[in-house]
């Protein structure tokens, strides 16, 4: 018993922290559950979003760019488990719900991993396709490059079709702006709406709303797949 005090001290439980971990362990009680996404964990933009379900979870987690990012949950405001894993563009499930007695036996959280493993592999094939793609349309430096200078960020667009997105897909007349544009030639966006869906140049469909006032008076001319 002493040893288990100590260990219980060592990890910071007090006697009531400890009554509400066992209680989140019991399958026989109501939980609830406050599913996060978190972005650039240790660094300085690093970013905590809460969200009211899995879903809207699952739709911030796609929304974002960034390569380092997790997608959990904190059961009864006592438990947290990291459950989907980006690091340096690698994705992957964590494993360690299997150790939790709050977690390996609950079925809210079995089914969000089966949910969030159907994810990845989705997000893998999409990931493959996309880079068959870029091959096959044989996108040069030179035309990612002229992309990145024909929107710049803050160019604003406007959707003139859905972009599918199996979780969360964006409506044509949304308008939004564009944030960044990474190495493959992918629009990061932030749309009006909240999203954050990025647009695949020669499969999104869109028309410019405004633009600097230097790209203006370039008259650039479109590329693929853009309505201006």
């Amino acid at each position: 018993m002493a040893k288990e005090a100590e260990e219980n001290r060592q990890f910071g439980f007090t006697k009531e922290g400890l009554v509400a971990l066992k209680r989140a362990s019991d399958p026989a009680v109501k939980h609830s559950y406050r599913w996060f996404v978190f972005e650039n964990l240790g660094l300085p933009n690093e970013v905590l979003e809460y969200a009211p379900s899995l879903e809207e979870a699952i739709h911030r987690y796609q929304g974002s760019a960034s390569a380092n990012k997790r997608l959990g949950v904190t059961k009864d405001e006592i438990a947290t488990l990291d459950i989907l894993i980006k690091e340096n563009g690698d994705e992957r499930i964590h494993s360690n719900y299997k150790d939790s007695d709050s977690f390996n036996h609950d079925t809210v959280i079995l089914q969000a991993v089966s949910k969030l493993e159907q994810l990845v592999q989705q997000n893998q094939q999409k990931q493959e396709l996309t880079g068959e793609e870029f091959k096959m349309r044989g996108f040069s430096r030179e035309y990612i490059e002229k992309i990145k200078e024909q929107y710049p960020v803050g160019t604003r667009l406007e959707l003139t079709s859905d972009m599918d997105d199996s979780y969360a897909p964006v409506l044509a007349g949304t308008q939004g702006e564009v944030i960044s544009v990474d190495d493959i030639g992918t629009l990061h966006m932030q749309w009006d709406n909240g999203r954050s869906l990025g647009i695949v140049i020669g499969q999104d469909h869109f028309k410019v709303l405004s633009k600097s006032q230097e790209e203006q008076a370039m008259d650039s001319q479109g590329i693929g797949g853009i309505s201006q």
